[in-house]
């Protein structure tokens, strides 16, 4: 589908997205890991990435972003974001119920993906992929968009009670809940929060 500066496919349970200037990619699996070489490079060639520009971030559950001036050939180590003003560099995050986020700034023009899982929800991996590019590109919350993967959803996402604490502490008492007496948390609902809370509509 194509809808302005961003097209995106998605193909049974993997889904991609591109910005049609400046690449953007997600490839979700039904298992986690990553692709062969081959199939990949199909993947990508099939649906417009430039793969021999693919950059991909290493993915440690943590809350650093990379900031992309230049193509790389191997994962950018320690971060589980990656922003760039790059034309035709495409950059991939590999999830399984992890939310992978897309973020286009149409002013700049330039893009970002991050991958959270509940350490970086809680650590806000959303907000600091956004902000870093606000402060890096001189992005301004109105020009950017966000967008986010399927992932685990809050019937199927239980947790202990302390990691519900965490969250509850961190301020999101209203996106934990209680299922059969056994609290979950609505990954979702927070990392839209994290967003809304910098501004962006």
């Amino acid at each position: 589908m194509k809808d302005g500066l961003l097209s995106y496919s998605i193909i049974n349970d993997k889904s991609i997205a591109i910005a049609r200037t400046y690449a953007l990619d997600e490839l979700k699996l039904s298992e986690p890991g990553r692709p062969d070489i081959e199939s990949f490079k199909h993947l990508c060639e099939r649906d417009g990435f430039y793969f021999d520009n693919l950059i991909t971030a290493e993915q440690v559950h943590e809350d650093r972003v990379a900031i992309i001036e230049k193509v790389e050939r191997e994962d950018i180590e320690g971060v589980d974001a990656l922003i760039t003003p790059l034309k035709n560099v495409p950059l991939a995050i590999f999830t399984a119920d992890c939310v992978a986020g897309f973020i286009l700034d149409t002013k700049t023009p330039s893009i970002g993906i991050f991958h959270a899982g509940w350490r970086g929800t809680l650590s806000n991996i959303a907000g600091k992929t956004v902000e870093t590019a606000i402060k890096h590109f001189k992005s301004v919350p109105k020009s950017i968009f966000v967008a986010l993967s399927p992932s685990i959803k809050v019937c199927c996402y239980s947790v202990s009670d302390k990691r519900a604490r965490d969250f509850i502490k961190a301020g999101f008492r209203d996106q934990v809940v209680n299922i059969n007496r056994v609290p979950h948390i609505d990954i979702q609902g927070i990392i839209r929060r994290q967003i809304i809370d910098l501004g962006i509509p």
